[in-house]
């Protein structure tokens, strides 16, 4: 029922955002209807984004990087009235099953705040978000990894940096449903 719904919404946000640019901010493409993703928005940036019509924003940068900027995200996102939530990935928050069962939450929350408006995903490059959302799709919405992949193509993830490297076509697929990498 949940992946009915989210499909739904993020069909729906497409009918809602389709004669809108997407603003040139933050390196920000939008990766599938009502789904966006970036490098760090800077305030500025983030009002753009506002006016653009997104509602909430998923950050996976850590609290160290966070404190680092010369701003507050978080504080500005709720006077903005933006939601904001975060499933951050960094040194001492390694990708694991778990990090995309919370981005799983996450985006379920984001639909829920958001309902039609696009929602924004960031990191410091776009890279992690990326990342996240391209298993997001693989594990919660069916797509193959070349296909979840090939969605994410404007962070510079696909085609593999390997593939342009050796100059051949490299496909990436699950191996075995029972295999797992530790988490």
């Amino acid at each position: 029922m949940i992946k009915q719904l989210l499909t739904f919404s993020l069909l729906f946000s497409s009918w809602a955002h389709a004669d809108k640019a997407l603003p040139q901010v933050a390196d920000a493409f939008e990766v599938d209807s009502g789904v966006i993703i970036s490098a760090q928005p800077s305030p500025e940036d983030l009002k753009t984004l506002q006016e653009y019509g997104v509602k909430a924003v998923i950050n996976s940068r850590t609290d160290t990087e966070m404190e680092q900027l010369d701003f507050n995200e978080s504080r500005w996102l709720q006077t903005a009235d933006m939601a904001y939530q975060q499933v951050a990935i960094g040194a001492q928050e390694s990708y694991s099953v778990a990090k995309l069962t919370a981005f799983n939450e996450a985006m379920i929350k984001a639909r829920e705040q958001a309902g039609d408006a696009p929602v924004l995903l960031h990191c410091r490059s776009g890279h992690r978000s990326s990342q996240l959302y391209a298993a997001w799709l693989v594990k919660y919405q069916g797509l193959t990894p070349d296909e979840a992949l090939a969605k994410v193509k404007p962070a510079g993830w696909w085609p593999m940096p390997m593939e342009q490297l050796l100059g051949q076509k490299l496909s990436v697929r699950i191996a075995d449903e029972n295999a797992t990498t530790e988490e």
